[in-house]
C-alpha cells in the first residue's frame, strides 16, 4: 500500500516581497497558527475567488477598459506637450 496519488498536485510559486510585508504575513500566520505557506495560499485563494466574482459581474472588463482609456489619454497628453487635453483633442 503506497502513498495516495494526488489528482491535482501543488506546484511551487515564488513572489518577491519586502521584509516588512514578510513580517506582517508571518505575524498574521502566527496568530492563526498557520505556516507562512498555508496563510499565503489561503490569501491567494480568497483573492482569486474575489477576482472571479468581479469578473462575473463585469468589473474586470470595466477596469481593463478604463486602464486602456487612461493610457490613451496619458499618451495624448505626453505627445501634445501640454498639461491637459480636451475631449475634442481625444477625438482627433
Amino acid at each position: 500500500m503506497g502513498r495516495k496519488k494526488i489528482d491535482n498536485p501543488r506546484k511551487p510559486f515564488s513572489i518577491m516581497l519586502t521584509q516588512s510585508e514578510v513580517d506582517e504575513i508571518d505575524a498574521m500566520a502566527s496568530k492563526l497558527d498557520l505556516s507562512r505557506s498555508q496563510f499565503m495560499r489561503n490569501l491567494l485563494l480568497m483573492g482569486l475567488d474575489d477576482a472571479k466574482i468581479l469578473n462575473n459581474i463585469g468589473i474586470i472588463s470595466a477596469v481593463s477598459g478604463s486602464r486602456s482609456l487612461f493610457r490613451k489619454v496619458r499618451d495624448k497628453v505626453i505627445k501634445s506637450g501640454e498639461d491637459s487635453i480636451t475631449l475634442s483633442d481625444m477625438i482627433e
